[in-house]
């Protein structure tokens, strides 16, 4: 569960982290602001779903992904193609998140043993997360080590 914490914390909490401003609130209630910086816009309800139960390490679970959800059953996928990284196992190794990526490596397993689908749920969702959209992110580094 702390890695679902993790991955969910560097989806939409850690990178708003430098607009201190950000109200702790629902972010699919009535008065959630329109700072898409802090809140997941359109929707900002946030999915998580479970496959393949016999990867990873015993009595744990793996995680399929995590995407932003229009809060009616819908959501909208690959909306920002430049944004997909090719490998976000290089990406996160470059920023010294051994222990993010770590977590990943253990319990975030695709059916073909690499990071493929880090990178597919990343492209087809991530991209279209506006907590995850430039500018909110270019202000934001990860301490390298």
């Amino acid at each position: 569960m702390s890695l679902l914490y993790s991955l969910f914390t560097l989806a939409s909490l850690a990178l708003a982290q430098g607009n201190s401003a950000c109200p702790n609130i629902l972010s699919c209630h009535a008065t959630a602001p329109v700072d898409t910086c802090c809140t997941e816009s359109p929707g900002g309800l946030v999915l998580s779903t479970r496959f393949w139960d016999n990867l990873g390490p015993k009595q744990r679970w793996t995680l399929h992904g995590l995407w932003p959800d229009n809060c009616d059953g819908t959501f909208k996928a690959s909306c920002d193609l430049s944004r997909a990284y090719p490998s976000p196992t290089a990406l996160l190794e470059e920023f010294g998140a051994s222990g993010l990526l770590n977590g990943m490596h253990a319990y975030w397993k695709g059916n073909r043993g690499d990071d493929s689908l880090e990178q597919h749920e990343f492209a087809k969702h991530g991209t279209c997360m506006s907590t995850l959209s430039r500018p909110v992110t270019e202000p934001i580094t990860f301490n390298k080590r």
